[in-house]
């Protein structure tokens, strides 16, 4: 007898320790962070493995305290040092939502508009920040942005808006007034010609086309908000909710299935992020409120929110968003992680920086 087997990819996992990050800087939520994409091998530019650009976003201070808008908070020595930049536009109270490289830009979210600078292609510098508003509707103020490819930029928004941007420098046109669902959507995710948004109530609306038509999924996880969403092949998508339940459809929303882990049913599952198929971070927090990540390398079968996979994670209120590196190196891309949440203190920020020593 003989049996054969084909591996797509072989790659280490390794255990991430985790280490707080520009701690003087950040004093309000980390409400996003990315890892910038540029990959150079060092002797044509300064090395950059895919994990040394990483730029964060915090919350505007509000009504209570005037004059200190949303900023960016960067590294570009993979956090060796970081910079605050002013986020040129953004008012004081204005918060930014999301933060996304698209093509030689790094774009932040906002209401009713995006903010864009080019990054130095030689030292990962951000240039003055420029405000877009073209193509957003005011009943339709956009939640979250997916990035298809540098001409290919989706957002949802809340009425069931969705709107997609060929340009980021020129804005947006919308591509659904509501027309697939009325909810409010707040996250959108995909992967190749799939893409998925979720929202309120359950709102599940999904394209297979890559974004030129879309309709609702045949099932829904559940009628709560759904906050968070990761999309791992055509067919099989991750779901989270603000009720803190996890859910998984392997047949592109003809069905669903809870996925059970400690602390599931309570709090809030805040974010998912997954590279290929077996990879898998989310998280969730629990009603106290106190932050767990969970992690899982084969597939969602099995998470763990501790040893052997995440080690050294400080006591905090809850991450907001999730980032892995764009790296051209599978196991770079597996194994660093960037956390942006709040921290335990419920006051102050938090970014942490998960490094794995692969095995």
């Amino acid at each position: 007898d003989s049996l054969s087997v084909v591996l797509a990819d072989i790659y280490p996992i390794g255990a991430l320790g985790f280490g707080e990050e520009a701690a003087v800087l950040i004093d309000r939520l980390v409400v996003d962070v990315v890892y910038g994409n540029s990959l150079t091998c060092g002797d044509c530019g300064p090395y950059n493995d895919g994990t040394q650009w990483i730029y964060a976003i915090t919350q505007s201070s509000g009504a209570g305290s005037p004059g200190l808008p949303s900023e960016l908070i960067y590294t570009t020595d993979g956090g060796a040092n970081w910079t605050e930049a002013t986020i040129t536009g953004i008012g004081a109270t204005e918060d930014a939502l999301a933060i996304e490289i698209i093509g030689q830009y790094v774009v932040v979210l906002g209401l009713d508009a995006i903010f864009y600078a080019e990054i130095n292609s030689d030292t990962g510098v951000p240039g003055t920040f420029t405000k877009i508003t073209t193509g957003f509707v005011a009943a339709g103020s956009p939640t979250d942005i997916y990035v298809a490819s540098p001409r290919e930029v989706f957002f949802c928004g809340d009425g069931g808006y969705l709107y997609k941007s060929t340009d980021i420098t020129a804005g947006v046109s919308v591509l659904s007034a509501g027309d697939v669902t009325s909810d409010d959507l707040n996250r959108i995710a995909g992967n190749e010609s799939t893409i998925v948004a979720v929202g309120d109530n359950g709102a599940t609306v999904v394209s297979t086309n890559r974004g030129v038509t879309f309709a609702t999924a045949t099932t829904e996880p559940e009628t709560a908000t759904l906050q968070a969403v990761t999309v791992t092949t055509d067919k099989t998508w991750w779901v989270g909710t603000g009720g803190g339940n996890l859910y998984y459809t392997l047949d592109g929303g003809a069905s669903w299935t809870p996925k059970a882990f400690s602390g599931s049913a309570a709090g809030q599952v805040r974010d998912i992020i997954s590279f290929g198929e077996d990879v898998i971070f989310f998280s969730h927090s629990t009603a106290a409120p106190a932050a767990q990540i969970f992690s899982s390398w084969d597939g969602g079968a099995n998470f763990t929110y501790q040893k052997p996979r995440l080690l050294n994670l400080p006591v905090f209120d809850y991450a907001n968003r999730l980032a892995m590196p764009q790296a051209a190196d599978i196991s770079v891309a597996a194994n660093n992680l960037a956390v942006a949440g709040l921290a335990g203190n419920g006051t102050d920020g938090i970014l942490l920086l998960g490094i794995a020593g692969t095995l």
